[in-house]
């Protein structure tokens, strides 16, 4: 409507929708309850064309604010604000739309009419948004514009904008540090939170029966387990965007995100790092109790435990990884474990590597998962003797791919 919405969102750094009230008949709690919606007011466009996002409508004739109340919903003025990226993401239609017009063959007329119907109540909002006291103060969704709008630019905003990422973590779990190896690498910023390791405390409150590291929570998404945060990481818009920029100023034009992620290269390390290179790990870092007391040493360093936790969990959880990495010991029949750890990593440098001939064991330009899971358990012992025997001190192909995975996946932020 000419008023600069998407001029004034990029100034503020929002980019946002707000989805009114259609006035029909639609049973309000049946729906939500029906299409796994959270909403208040009527929430026909959610029901009729399939999405899966909170929103906001106005407060007119419905029981609103006791539906807020028992469906713990949270009021912003008189809308519910729900980011761009999050509304297009959810909904069933843009998939197929997207993918037809990557392939050239989309965003026709008919197509552009019957997409901008879900969309017909959504209007751009600015930073100011969550202050709206009225539905009259909200910017109305500019029709005209959306369809005269070419196919590629509909989606930029979507893929510029960032998921939120929270990361509950242990700060040595070779498996947390795969997934933040690869939220780092693609650009992603991101919130850690450490876990105490005895108590939990940081998940009892919210994660359900589910106690380990990694949980992601991906704009406001509980997500457990290393392997299943990877997966879900890389079908965001935006990190595929960030990958493919990355691969293309590198020169890497052979790389795609099938080839990152599912190539037998990618899943061989993947499986590797995850399989093996993790487990041998353990015995190495708490071998002995001096050992494991050092390796707990980085909860010295966590500005949230207290003086009382600090000293708890360096003692007693290093007394306990000290009999679990014994056991890792026994169930592997392993009897030197830094022997079996120099084992696994030349195994990487001759058949990853190729004893230098590649840079990285994707055997491209750019590295891929493989890549980033084998530097991911690597790096979780950073500063610590076994990180100093297995890389620093080892030298060759392994050293000078660890340094280049450093920049790929931390230093390059």
């Amino acid at each position: 409507d000419g008023d600069g919405d998407v001029e004034l969102g990029r100034k503020n750094g929002v980019e946002a929708v707000v989805v009114k009230d259609q006035g029909d008949d639609y049973n309000d709690a049946a729906i939500a309850r029906s299409n796994n919606v959270r909403a208040i007011g009527t929430v026909g466009i959610c029901d009729k064309w399939g999405g899966r996002t909170t929103m906001e409508v106005p407060d007119e004739d419905d029981d609103d604010d006791k539906f807020d109340k028992t469906n713990n919903t949270k009021l912003v003025g008189m809308h519910r604000v729900i980011t761009l990226r999050m509304a297009l993401h959810s909904m069933h239609l843009v998939d197929d739309f997207v993918r037809k017009i990557e392939e050239g063959g989309g965003g026709g007329e008919g197509e552009r009419h019957s997409f901008a119907r879900i969309s017909h109540s959504a209007a751009f909002a600015t930073s100011s948004a969550a202050n709206l006291t009225s539905a009259s103060q909200a910017p109305r969704f500019n029709y005209r514009r959306f369809l005269t709008t070419p196919p590629a630019r509909l989606f930029t905003a979507a893929t510029s904008i960032q998921p939120e990422v929270t990361l509950f973590q242990y700060q040595i779990c070779p498996f947390c540090n795969i997934t933040k190896s690869l939220l780092s690498h693609s650009k992603l910023d991101f919130e850690c939170v450490e876990v105490n390791p005895l108590t939990k405390a940081e998940l009892k409150a919210w994660s359900g029966e589910y106690r380990k590291v990694p949980i992601a929570v991906i704009d406001g998404n509980q997500i457990n387990g290393s392997e299943k945060i990877i997966e879900t990481i890389l079908t965001e818009p935006f990190v595929q965007k960030m990958l493919q920029e990355r691969w293309a100023d590198e020169k890497c034009n052979d790389m795609t995100m099938q080839q990152f992620q599912t190539s037998d290269n990618a899943q061989k390390w993947l499986r590797f790092a995850v399989d093996d290179l993790a487990a041998l790990l353990y015995p190495n870092i708490c071998g002995s109790l001096s050992d494991s007391h050092e390796a707990f040493g980085y909860v010295r360093n966590v500005d949230s435990f207290s003086a009382l936790q600090k000293i708890s969990v360096q003692s007693l959880g290093a007394l306990a990884m000290y009999f679990a990495a014994k056991k890792v010991k026994s169930k592997r029949n392993i009897t030197d474990e830094k022997v079996a750890l120099n084992d696994a990593l030349k195994k990487y440098e001759i058949e990853g590597l190729q004893g230098g001939k590649f840079l990285y064991s994707s055997r491209r330009q750019s590295p891929d998962l493989g890549d980033v899971a084998v530097f991911g358990v690597l790096y979780s012992v950073r500063g610590l003797n076994a990180h100093y025997n297995a890389i620093q001190s080892r030298g060759g192909a392994v050293k000078e791919w660890y340094d280049r995975m450093s920049m790929q996946c931390f230093e390059c932020k």
